[in-house]
């Protein structure tokens, strides 16, 4: 909020776009209420058109995060194009086009932010971002291939399986359970010390078991 009051100074005719929801959600609009800032942001809640939004509602992706794993949401914005500006706590493996991303300290002061917001609306918007990432290690194939090889996934017929992963993923829907029974169970082969003993048989995982580790990025 802090960054948005100090942008809504210089560009009082943008608008902030708020979407989620969280424990902090009423002490957030309160915050902003209280900086006079809460005309300019749209609180929009939890929705399952983020992806409509960042195409038609949004000109820059701010995500000044405390705390992230990798942040998802990130690639899923640079994937429709927009610029981003993060904080330094997101892990660099998040900017997956790296020219399309700009990484600021979190104490670092304001100006600072805003300078880097006001470079990022100036950069625009990349239509060929969903393209080129579908060249990167975060696409759908690449990474289908990259969870076989980490499950020593069917052997010799590890093209066909990824082909068939693929397709699962790529394909969800209602229908999703039996699309999953079309990949094969993993065999699991640890390798080092903790090899498995001679004779013993290989544990089998779940058809949708595995489908579901494999979906979930």
């Amino acid at each position: 909020l802090r960054i948005l009051e100090h942008w809504f100074a210089l560009e009082p005719s943008t608008f902030a776009l708020l979407v989620g929801a969280g424990a902090l959600r009423e002490q957030v609009t309160a915050a902003a209420a209280t900086a006079g800032i809460a005309p300019r942001i749209v609180f929009a809640g939890v929705r399952a058109d983020v992806p409509d939004l960042m195409q038609a509602a949004m000109d820059v992706f701010l995500f000044p995060s405390k705390h992230e794993g990798l942040g998802l949401v990130v690639i899923e914005a640079q994937a429709a194009g927009l610029p981003c500006v993060l904080s330094n706590v997101v892990p660099p493996e998040a900017a997956a086009l790296p020219d399309r991303v700009r990484r600021v300290a979190l104490d670092a002061p304001l100006p600072v932010w805003v300078a880097a917001l006001r470079a990022a609306l100036e950069q625009g918007r990349d239509p060929q971002a969903a393209a080129r990432l579908e060249r990167s290690v975060y696409a759908v194939d690449a990474s289908v291939a990259a969870y076989a090889a980490a499950y020593d996934v069917a052997g010799p017929d590890l093209p066909a399986t990824v082909a068939a992963m693929t397709t699962a993923l790529a394909h969800r829907g209602p229908d999703r359970a039996d699309r999953a029974a079309a990949v094969r169970p993993v065999r699991h082969r640890r390798r080092g010390p903790g090899r498995r003993r001679a004779g013993a048989r290989p544990r089998r995982v779940r058809r949708d078991e595995h489908h579901r580790r494999v979906g979930h990025r």
